[in-house]
């Protein structure tokens, strides 16, 4: 039977305990270990509750591993040391402009556990590609700080390469921060992948090695074995919206006595004639929850028997999109004339609805009463599909 312990018993328990340990620090410090901080150990009491704690010192990351190891060079690392490591990979579907990984260097283990308040650590993280990229850029930068940004590797649309991925220390992109002790603290570096031709990208999709250790106190970097290194590698997998027409047709076609006797009346009777088309495909996001870059959607007509109504929402959004482009030859128009078709791009996502307004001409009124125009033709006047 376990035997019972009185209130007063406890508490020269604790008072013992106490006492027990600021002996061994007093005894530490005379042996000359610095007050028992030189071997990275530290203690401290939480008096509440009557609970003693000893804590190490604490560096970590929220995606980068601790793996202890002999070196920091990063071509060694990449060379001996990254086919065993976890990859990293965008946790939400990414089918916009760019995706992101956000990297935490950290002076803790958990929201109690965090480094003494005599404790700031030094520390470099760097970054490197570990495989010759193709149709995306990778960039790092300070978190929030597009100033501090550092290109790992560039390239045009086309696949020439602006920056390239480079040899030994020019390959490798270093930040340097300090995490101060006494309460929690956390450095945030931000590892961008930009999309420039996902077609490329798909067949090519490179790593990123990223590798963070303490430089100072001297004592917590040993260069023969350093005990607190963090390594991680990342990688985007990039998901390419499914867009697809689901239905284009205009307006009064849906019309339940719509049919091969009724449809010229029903016509002639419209001042405007409403063109829909719906969308369908993969919903998806990149990885900050939001779409960046939309599809889109070509929407071309007979020029001689229709014209766009000047207030038509797309129409306006087109012509904006030629008016900001107007200073660059080789940007995409929106709006044009190609043949007999008057084109338009709009942006859409997948399961969207767009109405679109158009005026009969004269053309269209003449053939349509002598008889010219007939009803397949009528329907054929408008065309939509994915460029």
């Amino acid at each position: 039977m376990k035997k019972k312990v009185s209130l007063k018993q406890k508490k020269q328990n604790k008072k013992r305990e106490k006492k027990v340990l600021l002996i061994a620090l007093a005894l530490l410090a005379v042996l000359g270990i610095g007050g028992g901080v030189a071997f990275a150990k530290y203690y401290s009491i939480n008096y509440r509750e009557g609970v003693s704690v000893a804590s190490g010192l604490y560096f970590g990351s929220n995606k980068l591993t601790t793996v202890p190891g002999s070196v920091t060079d990063m071509s060694d690392i990449a060379a001996n040391e990254t086919d065993t490591l976890p990859v990293n990979v965008n946790t939400t579907k990414w089918s916009g402009d760019e995706t992101t990984f956000d990297i935490e260097i950290r002076n803790y283990e958990n929201h109690l556990l965090y480094n003494d308040a005599s404790l700031a650590i030094e520390y470099e993280v760097c970054f490197m590609m570990l495989d010759t990229p193709k149709g995306a850029n990778y960039y790092v930068e300070k978190y929030g700080e597009p100033s501090t940004r550092k290109a790992l590797y560039e390239e045009e649309s086309d696949g020439t390469v602006i920056t390239p991925v480079g040899t030994g220390g020019a390959a490798v992109k270093t930040f340097t921060g300090t995490l101060p002790g006494g309460s929690l603290a956390a450095d945030r570096y931000t590892l961008i992948i930009k999309m420039v031709n996902p077609e490329r990208y798909d067949h090519a999709k490179a790593r990123v090695l990223a590798v963070a250790y303490p430089t100072a106190p001297d004592y917590v970097r040993n260069d023969t074995y350093q005990q607190n290194r963090l390594l991680g590698v990342f990688q985007g997998v990039y998901s390419q919206i499914e867009l697809s027409v689901d239905t284009a047709e205009f307006k009064v076609q849906e019309e339940s006595d719509y049919n091969a006797g009724t449809w010229k009346g029903k016509v002639k009777d419209l001042s405007g004639l409403i063109y829909n088309v719906k969308t369908k495909g993969d919903i998806v996001t990149d990885s900050s929850d939001s779409i960046t870059i939309k599809p889109q959607v070509m929407i071309r007509w007979k020029k001689d028997y229709l014209k766009i109504s000047e207030y038509d929402e797309y129409y306006l959004a087109a012509k904006a999109m030629d008016a900001a482009n107007a200073g660059d030859p080789g940007a995409q128009k929106w709006f044009y004339t190609q043949g007999d078709w008057t084109c338009m791009r709009v942006s859409a996502m997948p399961y969207t609805s767009i109405d679109v307004t158009f005026y009969k001409t004269d053309r269209f009124m003449t053939e349509l009463s002598n008889g010219t125009l007939q009803k397949t033709s009528f329907e054929e006047l408008v065309d939509a599909y994915i460029p």
